[in-house]
């Protein structure tokens, strides 16, 4: 739609239009209390907008003169900012123009008064003059609506350099935000590069959808290589996180998890250098699997061993000698030992059972030999008071040492004896005293 043009009104018509003496306007504008611009002669001329307002609310008194350094108007303060000394000389260029077009209106306004009054020579050398500094005049307004033209385009460049530097530090930061924190800081430094190459022959006028797309791919791209080594230290580091519980330490990695940890890096190192990161954590994951599998059965057979070390440590025969013990202990060991690993406690134990069965047989033998050996000195001190009558052996002492050396050389038959055969007490005592006779009738 096309802008709508600007009445403009001479201080004589805007007098007839809003009642305001013609004097006071024009001190009004002297003052910069009203916005005007001049005509081609010079005359001050106000806008359609200020004779509007005047007619709403009238010209305000103002006490002070004229004052060349008062404040703007109204519409000089609402403009737009912009450089005081570039300014200035636009302002005075311009009155430099209107001068020049006053001054040379003026003679030819003069010159044509003189030529309706002379038709001679001099006055059309003088008209040729006007007519010659008019063609100056255009020329001089021409040359300077370049440089303005010229001085636009300057500014228009450095508006749209400072716009691309912002558009390319905006795109630029945000290549860096998609660096990842745990990332080394010389990969940052690479996809900042890489992010101004890629915008270098990119113009800022294209879509910011497009823009987006292209600084996340040669982001990703510059990050592809370490994002890769991270994914495979994670699958190598998945691969020791399939031990089981016992196999691993928080602390310290234990042998079990260098074995995982080399187990996957030995695997991943056969594949191609290209290989999908499926591939490898599939090559990682069957790496920790294999380390798991010998991890939990050297945990069963530990497990084994140490339940057997437990029931062979716990033999216990009451009455026999340290010899005994270490014979029952190998053949509890060498039964145990037979049975494969796995093998579970209650049939552990019942191995043991039937292995220490004989030596436990032997044990509670002895313990009731000895029982019925206390019937030796009893028997001999009978035999010294019925047989022989008193004083066949020197004395307690004597008998007591005699029942100790019989009981000792008698005490491996007995044994033998209730192995075979369980006796009461009577048929105990019965083959004790027969043992005894034996040994006095052979030491007689």
């Amino acid at each position: 739609m096309a802008k709508k043009a600007t009445v403009w009104y001479t201080l004589g018509e805007a007098e007839k239009a809003t009642g305001v003496p013609r004097t006071r306007l024009d001190h009004a504008c002297r003052v910069n209390r009203l916005t005007f611009r001049r005509s081609e002669t010079g005359a001050r001329l106000l806008s359609q907008d200020t004779i509007e307002k005047l007619r709403k609310d009238g010209l305000k008194a103002f006490p002070r003169p004229y004052d060349p350094t008062g404040a703007p108007t109204e519409a000089a303060q609402s403009a737009p900012s912009i450089n005081p000394l570039e300014s200035r000389r636009q302002h005075l260029e311009e009155l430099k123009i209107q001068a020049e077009e006053v001054r040379a209106q003026r003679e030819l306004d003069r010159l044509r008064a003189e030529d309706r009054q002379s038709t001679g020579q001099q006055g059309n050398e003088a008209l040729g003059r006007a007519i010659t500094e008019k063609r100056e005049l255009e020329r001089l307004k021409i040359e300077a609506a370049r440089i303005a033209d010229a001085r636009k385009e300057k500014d228009r460049e450095a508006r749209a350099e400072r716009r691309r530097r912002q558009w390319e530090m905006t795109w630029t930061e945000y290549a860096l935000n998609l660096v990842p924190q745990d990332a080394p800081r010389g990969l940052a430094l690479e996809v900042r590069q890489a992010a101004v190459d890629l915008l270098r022959p990119l113009e800022p006028d294209q879509p910011s959808q497009l823009t987006e797309r292209l600084v996340q791919a040669v982001a990703e791209k510059t990050l592809q290589p370490w994002l890769r080594a991270k994914e495979i230290e994670n699958a190598i580091a998945e691969a020791s996180n399939q031990l089981p519980f016992f196999a691993k330490n928080a602390y310290k990695p234990t042998e079990w998890e260098a074995r995982a940890t080399r187990a996957a890096s030995d695997a991943i190192a056969q594949l191609e250098c290209n290989a999908p990161l499926a591939r490898i954590r599939a090559a990682a994951n069957e790496a920790g699997n294999r380390i798991r599998t010998e991890c939990e059965a050297w945990r069963t057979a530990e497990d084994h061993r140490q339940l057997c070390q437990q029931l062979v440590d716990s033999i216990f025969l009451v009455g026999s000698t340290p010899e005994a013990v270490r014979d029952a202990a190998r053949a509890v060991r060498e039964a145990l030992d037979k049975l494969p690993i796995g093998t579970s406690r209650r049939q552990l134990e019942r191995s043991k059972d039937a292995a220490l069965a004989p030596f436990e047989a032997a044990a509670r033998a002895a313990r009731d030999a000895d029982q019925y050996l206390a019937h030796v000195g009893n028997y001999i001190e009978r035999l010294d008071t019925l047989e022989n009558g008193p004083g066949h052996f020197e004395g307690h002492s004597e008998r007591r040492r005699l029942a100790q050396q019989i009981a000792k050389a008698i005490r491996p038959a007995v044994i033998d004896k209730l192995r075979q055969e369980p006796l009461d007490r009577d048929d105990g005592y019965h083959f004790i005293e027969e043992l005894v006779d034996t040994r006095l009738d052979a030491a007689d």
